[in-house]
C-alpha cells in the first residue's frame, strides 16, 4: 500500500468513528426525552411506538429519495 491509500484508509476510519459518536447519542437520549414527555409510566408504550415509526421510515426512506433523484436528475 502506498502513501496515498493509507491516507485513504485512516481519513475513513476517523470519519467512521466521528459518525458512530455522534450517532451513539441518540439512544440514551431518546429514553430521555421519551420519560420527560411521556412519564415513566407510558416509557415502554411510547418506547415501543417510536420503534414502529423507525422502522416504517426505514422502509419508506429509501424508495421516496430513489424517486426524488430520479425526478430531480431529469
Amino acid at each position: 500500500m502506498n502513501n496515498h491509500d493509507w491516507l485513504t484508509v485512516m481519513s475513513g476510519v476517523k470519519l467512521s468513528g466521528a459518525f458512530a459518536l455522534c450517532i451513539a447519542v441518540f439512544v440514551p437520549l431518546t429514553t430521555l426525552f421519551l420519560v420527560k414527555y411521556v412519564g415513566l409510566n407510558r416509557l415502554t408504550n411510547a418506547y415501543g411506538l417510536l420503534s414502529m415509526l423507525k422502522g416504517l421510515a426505514s422502509m419508506a426512506g429509501p424508495p421516496i429519495a430513489g424517486a426524488l433523484t430520479k425526478r430531480c436528475t431529469k
